[in-house]
């Protein structure tokens, strides 16, 4: 589905995105075509890197970030794939029964930061890369929308229609479960914490139960 890539694309270059570090999908563009699940994150990490036009040339190349990029967390590098957030990720989808490879991923907003505290205008950024997503979304049409992160953030881009929560054994963190309006679809969706301080792979029965709508 390349043209949606490229229509994605001409409209972030439009907005004044294009140039700017970031990510647009971490999944290669093969993934943009009808499938049960789109993955989403909050932003990409960092304060440096490739830029949206970038990304978008690694996805049409095949590339996926959690399986073919070399993550340096603190600075460290990782062999490709090995990152505790990528390991994560990919147990993640083998719990809800897709393959990394095959599963479209992206986060909320495309633009790089250190953190979603120092994202400059966070909400807006959300709100311009919103018109991508509902492209996207249009070819996928998932049934579910998993999410990780601080559901505050994803409600500045999400409409939640319903919503059970549980604790999440860290803390006071929670996971959450239920129903949204997310880029145009009602679909039903899961959110955990974010797998790069929570570690869901010592948390299967959480994991579980926010997939359990999948």
């Amino acid at each position: 589905m390349n043209d949606v890539l490229t229509q994605a694309e001409q409209y972030l270059d439009s907005v004044g995105l294009i140039d700017r570090p970031g990510a647009v999908l971490y999944s290669s563009h093969e993934t943009l075509t009808p499938g049960p699940v789109y993955l989403l994150g909050l932003n990409p990490g960092g304060s440096e890197g490739a830029t949206l036009r970038d990304s978008i040339g690694a996805s049409r190349k095949g590339s996926n970030a959690y399986l073919d990029e070399e993550w340096a967390p603190g600075g460290r590098v990782q062999p490709r794939g090995k990152s505790t957030l990528q390991r994560r990720v990919q147990g993640l989808c083998r719990a809800m029964g897709v393959e990394t490879r095959d599963t479209p991923a992206s986060n909320l907003a495309f633009t790089r930061s250190t953190g979603v505290a120092k994202h400059p205008g966070y909400a807006g950024a959300v709100e311009l890369c919103a018109p991508a997503h509902r492209l996207f979304m249009d070819v996928i049409g998932p049934r579910f929308v998993m999410t990780f992160g601080s559901l505050d953030h994803f409600e500045s881009g999400v409409k939640i229609l319903s919503l059970e929560s549980r604790d999440a054994r860290h803390g006071t963190w929670k996971a959450h479960r239920g129903r949204a309006i997310a880029f145009g679809h009602e679909v039903a969706f899961g959110n955990i914490p974010h797998m790069s301080l929570w570690a869901s792979d010592s948390r299967a029965d959480v994991v579980e139960w926010a997939i359990a709508a999948l």
